[in-house]
């Protein structure tokens, strides 16, 4: 009597725990089911926004970015400083001596007035070695009346702005036949006086020939 009745309460437990087994298999794939949903709509989600960017007419794209960017309110300021202001009058008055209409430009990136194409280099370089130009800056550039650059010169404002910067700059211009000097903040010694006035005058001589 006593296994009878066990063996009938043995029964419907093993039905339970398949029945449980049963559910939580469709629990799972239920659960992988939903999940493989909503990585393809991420996925759709994603592409029309591509195609959307890609698509986008200038002026949309304009617009795209105006509305991301904070409303710019700007003043104007001098051009250039004290420092600056005195020694580019001290270059403009060399260059007014010239016969051969130099004149002083200020606050150049290399990529101005420098061409880093033709010189073999892959396309992908060529524009490498141009945003690098285009990270460089002299103070002051000295042209011709063909606009042709002449002497570069960048100010020295303390003893510790001397840095690498400066220097790489420097063998930039010269490598590409460019002169260069650095001035101190006092402005123009007598020294750089006389040798930006040979070099305005070698130029001058190489024309008239």
């Amino acid at each position: 009597m006593d296994e009878t009745i066990l063996s009938l309460l043995v029964v419907p437990l093993e039905v339970i725990g398949g029945f449980a087994a049963l559910l939580l298999l469709l629990f799972a794939l239920l659960r992988l089911r939903s999940r493989k949903r909503r990585a393809q709509r991420r996925r759709t989600r994603r592409a029309k926004r591509v195609e959307t960017a890609v698509t986008a007419t200038p002026s949309e794209a304009a617009e795209v970015v105006s509305n991301e960017l904070p409303k710019v309110t700007a003043y104007p300021m001098p051009v250039i400083g004290l420092i600056e202001e005195r020694i580019h009058d001290a270059l403009e008055d060399l260059a007014s001596q010239s016969v051969m209409g130099h004149r002083v430009l200020t606050q150049l990136s290399l990529s101005a007035f420098l061409y880093a194409g033709s010189s073999g280099l892959s396309r992908a370089d060529e524009q490498r070695v141009t945003a690098h130009l285009a990270g460089l800056q002299v103070d002051f550039l000295v042209v011709d009346a063909d606009w042709q650059p002449v002497v570069a010169v960048n100010i020295e404002r303390d003893a510790g702005s001397a840095t690498d910067a400066l220097e790489v700059e420097g063998e930039i211009c010269r490598r590409a036949g460019v002169a260069y000097l650095i001035v101190t903040a006092d402005g123009l010694s007598t020294e750089r006086r006389d040798e930006i006035s040979r070099l305005l005058q070698t130029r001058e001589g190489i024309a008239a020939e």
